[in-house]
């Protein structure tokens, strides 16, 4: 613009050095410096940077589509800079930990003083293990207090840059909460070990097994109601249900078949075949078909010994 050519004029008057940049129509990009000599006069050098400029601008991009998606990933971003030893920490990593952007110092010692004291040893580990190069990134979930003191889990993941030497000299990656998702891993957790305590101490016999009749588990008293050992050694020698278990052949079918049109089935009697070579009466239930449009795959059900079943016969 005029007004910027006068103030570079006013520079070169002045005897200042001074530089600037012009794009030609071409898109060409050029760098004019101009310094004054000893001894009076200037040297204005022209430079083509047209690339040095694509690049910057790639770099901008690449940084602004880097953060977008980070933040879209609800995660924040570290840099660690080896050398010095000092770490970017960015305002929505430093969010989750509930700090301000400059309240926490950026050391990896600070760091480590933050980590739950028994994932603190694992964590440098993983850390050292991808600086040696025996992992191709970093990736540890642990627990690390946030500014109220309270203890959040935290994904971490990384890469390290490396010299020509192999050494690593800076490592960036991101770090997510992953606290809801933990509380929910742990509540299913503990759901299957009430399920499995339950399934193991009842009374009552429990079983799955697949519409062709194989076993896919069974509990100790559906063991014990037809003489096995132990619910593995009822899973591998009985593997047709319909044949080994069922004295009445056709009864299995009628079984299955009952669902379909009723729904359920409840207390159906029948004789069954003992491991010894005996027979036994129970008594089966299967609850509802949860989908009645689809065909079921397998079969949840319930048996109860009736040993005193002859005697009112």
């Amino acid at each position: 613009t005029e007004e910027q050519v006068r103030e570079r004029m006013a520079l070169a008057w002045r005897m200042e050095p001074h530089c600037f940049e012009r794009a030609r129509p071409d898109g060409i990009v050029i760098e004019v410096r101009g310094n004054p000599m000893p001894g009076g006069g200037f040297v204005t050098t022209y430079a083509d940077v047209t690339h040095r400029r694509k690049a910057e601008e790639a770099l901008r991009a690449s940084e602004e589509r880097y953060a977008l998606a980070s933040a879209g990933a609800n995660e924040g971003i570290w840099d660690w800079d080896i050398a010095s030893n000092e770490a970017y920490l960015s305002p929505r990593l430093m969010m989750i930990l509930g700090f301000g952007a400059t309240e926490l110092k950026t050391t990896p010692e600070a760091w480590h003083k933050r980590l739950h004291a028994d994932d603190r040893a694992p964590y440098i580990a993983a850390v050292l293990a991808h600086l040696k190069g025996e992992t191709d990134h970093f990736e540890f979930e642990y627990r690390i207090r946030n500014k109220a003191g309270a203890c959040l889990w935290v994904h971490d993941r990384g890469i390290a840059r490396r010299g020509a030497d192999g050494r690593a000299y800076r490592m960036a990656g991101s770090l997510g909460d992953v606290t809801e998702r933990k509380r929910a891993e742990e509540a299913l957790r503990n759901a299957e070990a009430k399920y499995r305590r339950i399934f193991e101490q009842a009374v009552e016999g429990l079983y799955q097994a697949t519409m062709d009749g194989r076993y896919l588990s069974v509990n100790p008293a559906m063991a014990r109601i037809v003489g096995f050992d132990s619910p593995e050694q009822l899973i591998a020698e009985q593997t047709d249900i319909g044949r080994q278990l069922y004295a009445d052949p056709g009864r299995r079918e009628e079984f299955l078949g009952r669902p379909e049109k009723e729904g359920a089935v409840h207390g159906l009697e029948s004789r069954a075949r003992r491991r010894d070579g005996g027979v036994t009466w129970i008594s089966a239930s299967v609850p509802h078909a949860r989908d009645a449009a689809r065909p079921p795959m397998q079969r949840a059900g319930l048996a109860t010994a009736m040993p005193d079943r002859h005697q009112r016969l």
